[in-house]
């Protein structure tokens, strides 16, 4: 039986949710009112290193957040976005709530460990990743990531006011590769972050916190979704039709769907970009037995690796296919291959996955040839 391990496509970004891509990036994050009594001390005269050390010693208890975001995004060759975004987010469970406003119709997305929901209010349809796109997590610079932003990024310069208010200027490296040169203003008496701005090569964004609470308590119910009624999981995706015909005439390369005797449930079907400016089309389904599968689809081309650094990872073979394998550290399976010059990529469960690349590959059993590490 066909068996292996997983990894993640790193630099992948939704073009038709590009400005959720970076609300993601930069607010999933902003956290903050007192949320302990004897905060470190951080004034005039220390040094940048000491700063950031004092800056995380107040961020350190972050467990959840819940708060509201004016948000500008300007990216190059994108009109300039005007956005309102409401969060809720945990980190244990790493779960959030997440209302986007300032579009055409509202999106709402709630993201478990179990699933995420994307829903565009009107909608007739709501769709179910396993996952949010790895494009998501791009730009997750501030709330509940904070500590993280701060932890990773060099300060070059540092400002008080005489409100007590704190201007840091850092280096940092997003988690998507890119170096960005990040403002961040810290309110010292209340503890809050009252703006950031981070800008790189392709643009700006820029949020303003209008209402920030640390460590709330967050009712486990705000999480899930509750259709309304007559909204259904999105399905319908056949070899031929509309929706896969605009997908193909958007990407440039032959769209590789899953077999029809796989009985995978068609959930959402999407086209974005690499942040190199490459194509990329996002399928998700459910499997026979529920569970979540996300195919993920390129133009190949020579040394593109699709797995984290440090991945070990196993080549093996399906039918005439030629399969590389890796493990997630979620337990799920990622695994890819080519066909017709299209970079396949399937993330979900080992089983479904196992079973969709048996299909795929034209039969029941696969012979291990080789292991390596993705370095």
């Amino acid at each position: 039986m066909f068996r292996g391990r997983g990894g993640t496509i790193s630099d992948m970004k939704p073009i038709s949710g590009w400005h959720f891509s970076i609300g993601m990036a930069l607010l999933l994050a902003l956290g903050g009112c007192g949320w302990f009594s004897s905060p470190a001390p951080l004034a005039r005269g220390l040094s940048a290193s000491q700063v950031k050390h004092q800056l995380l010693a107040r961020l350190q208890s972050w467990q959840s957040v819940s708060c509201q975001v004016t948000q500008t995004v300007s990216l190059v060759g994108q009109p300039v976005q005007h956005l309102k975004l409401s969060l809720a987010e945990e980190t244990k469970p790493a779960q959030f709530v997440l209302h986007i406003t300032g579009v055409s119709s509202p999106i709402e997305i709630f993201s478990t460990p179990r699933d995420t929901i994307w829903y565009q209010v009107g909608s007739p349809h709501y769709t179910v990743l396993a996952s949010l796109p790895p494009s998501s997590d791009d730009f997750r610079l501030l709330g509940t990531e904070l500590p993280h932003l701060v932890a990773a990024s060099h300060i070059t310069k540092v400002h008080f006011d005489h409100n007590n208010i704190v201007s840091l200027v850092m280096d940092t490296p997003l988690p998507n590769g890119i170096s960005a040169q990040v403002q961040l203003i810290y309110d010292l008496t209340t503890n809050t972050p009252m703006r950031i701005v981070a800008k790189w090569n392709g643009g700006t964004v820029t949020e303003v916190a209008s209402h920030f609470e640390v460590n709330p308590n967050l009712p486990s119910n705000i999480f899930s979704f509750t259709p309304p009624a007559t909204v259904t999981p999105a399905v319908g995706l056949t070899q031929s039709g509309t929706a896969l015909n605009v997908a193909q005439a958007k990407v440039g390369f032959v769209v590789a769907l899953p077999p029809q005797q796989a009985q995978e449930t068609y959930v959402g079907i999407d086209v974005g970009q690499t942040n190199k400016g490459s194509s990329v089309l996002l399928l998700t389904y459910n499997s026979p037995n529920g569970n979540p599968l996300v195919v993920t689809e390129r133009a190949n081309r020579s040394g593109l690796s699709v797995f984290p650094s440090g991945s070990v990872t196993a080549t093996e073979t399906a039918g005439s296919l030629s399969v590389t394998v890796a493990m997630l550290p979620s337990g799920q399976e990622m695994a890819s291959f080519v066909m017709n010059k299209t970079l396949v990529v399937v993330q979900g469960e080992a089983s479904d996955v196992d079973a969709l690349i048996n299909l795929w590959g034209g039969q029941n059993s696969t012979v291990p040839s080789s292991t390596q590490s993705s370095g």
